[in-house]
């Protein structure tokens, strides 16, 4: 991938649509470590898609809901600070997931203690039933094994997701720093079949249900009424290329995903560092959206988001301009264009529901979504639009034209000028005087200034 696809066109990311104080961490994030605001925002609103899982739904209409799920991806290659702003923006999830498992590990040591005295108490029991000293009562009551509470994974495959979901009905966010792992297990074989995960994860896009059948599992057959797991993590442009494929464009993969391709940044020193109180602030948010519960499997545990009148004419008014967009654009970018209505009142559900989490004084109502955070979800899914059009640009350049453009873009990034000899000792793809000779009419065209050395 080339500075060239990179930069052109992107918009940074408006952090101002953003409640604080996610607005505020997002932009410190990007000060203090010199990255876009993409790298700290995509992953963490796709962090707060995670803490309100199942819990949530915003209602449309009667028969059109929409989730708390996004799929979110970077699309940057390595060494350009993705990592930072990953870790910042998940900071939160992750304490909790290290706290409740911390928990369940005590839980566990004390069953396990109580489990082995119910082997013996089951034990002494039986010996009693067996004897003929009189009734021995009734059977010791085993105690109850915990479970671990869940909100991040790193596998991948469907067949091990299923338990986790099942026992974890609020959803999940699987976190890969890298996709490509993500992407490269549809390749493999399930139950017999190539690819089978592919589709059980178009469900999990949805919140729909999912049944799995493991062969030599126990219970061979899993099913997940509302099965929902929202995606964050970074992905290489060129990886991003052989992966999205045709399969995965033509069944709707790519066009689920939210993606932001911000321009390299050059790597420098900053003084600016993370407040804490905003840290803070941030974390008691997620802590509140965490505590919902979602112990039963039904649509009836579900929450529902009904829009206020005002929010209602917003979301009319998004629709209708929304649809007169995708009517004369390719069936690849109208697919996008599909996903992204919906992604709009995700959007604004996470938003609202991240105002409501950072109001203390309660004073914002929950299940009533005004149009302020409607038209912040309709003005992020339009960025998100921007950035879908340059995605597919990227995925539907030839071999040729992205060959040209890493060494347009490798020019810009060396200040615009350089030599032929620069190019054939520099670049990796144009070692070769000949190639390099082909490309000089077009670099002197786009006044890159190349000398023949």
């Amino acid at each position: 991938m080339t500075q060239a696809i990179e930069s052109a066109g992107y918009v940074p990311f408006p952090a101002e649509l953003l409640p604080e104080p996610l607005c505020s961490l997002v932009r410190a994030g990007s000060a203090a470590t010199g990255c876009d605001p993409a790298h700290v925002a995509v992953p963490l609103l796709c962090g707060l898609a995670g803490a309100i899982g199942t819990t949530h739904r915003i209602r449309l209409k009667r028969r059109w809901t929409e989730p708390a799920g996004i799929w979110g991806a970077v699309v940057a290659p390595s060494g350009t600070q993705k990592s930072p702003g990953f870790d910042l923006a998940l900071s939160a999830m992750r304490r909790a997931q290290d706290e409740a498992l911390h928990h369940y590990a005590s839980e566990r040591a004390d069953w396990e203690v109580a489990d082995a005295l119910h082997e013996v108490e089951q034990a002494r029991w039986k010996r009693l039933a067996t004897s003929s000293k009189g009734e021995p009562g009734s059977p010791p009551e085993a105690p109850t094994e915990p479970r671990a509470r869940r909100l991040l994974i790193s596998d991948t495959t469907v067949e091990a997701i299923a338990p986790i979901l099942q026992a974890n009905p609020r959803g999940l966010l699987l976190e890969r720093e890298e996709l490509n792992g993500w992407l490269a297990s549809f390749e493999r074989y399930t139950s017999g079949k190539p690819g089978a995960d592919s589709a059980q994860w178009l469900s999990m896009h949805g919140g729909r249900s999912i049944t799995v059948d493991r062969k030599g599992g126990n219970p061979p057959t899993i099913h997940v009424p509302m099965a929902l797991v929202s995606i964050t993590g970074g992905i290489q442009p060129g990886i991003l290329r052989r992966a999205m494929g045709t399969e995965h464009r033509d069944s709707g993969m790519v066009a689920r995903f939210l993606y932001a391709m911000p321009p390299r940044r050059r790597k420098q020193w900053l003084d600016e560092d993370i407040p804490a109180e905003v840290e803070a602030a941030v974390g008691r948010g997620f802590d509140r959206l965490l505590a919902f519960s979602m112990e039963g499997t039904g649509e009836a545990e579900v929450r529902m988001v009904d829009p206020t009148p005002e929010a209602k004419a917003s979301i009319v008014r998004f629709v209708n301009e929304h649809g007169e967009e995708a009517w004369g654009l390719s069936d690849e970018l109208a697919a996008a264009w599909s996903k992204l209505e919906g992604y709009a009142f995700r959007l604004a559900l996470v938003h609202h529901m991240a105002r409501w989490a950072a109001d203390e004084s309660d004073q914002l109502p929950r299940l009533t979504i005004d149009a302020v955070s409607i038209e912040a979800g309709v003005q992020l899914a339009r960025w998100f639009a921007g950035e879908a059009r340059r995605i597919h640009e990227l995925l539907g350049a030839t071999a040729d034209e992205h060959a040209r453009m890493e060494l347009m873009g490798w020019i810009e990034r060396r200040g615009g000028a350089v030599s032929v000899r620069d190019l054939t000792h520099g670049l990796r793809l144009y070692r070769s005087k000949p190639r390099s000779e082909e490309h000089t009419s077009e670099l002197q065209s786009r006044q890159y200034l190349v000398c023949r050395l």
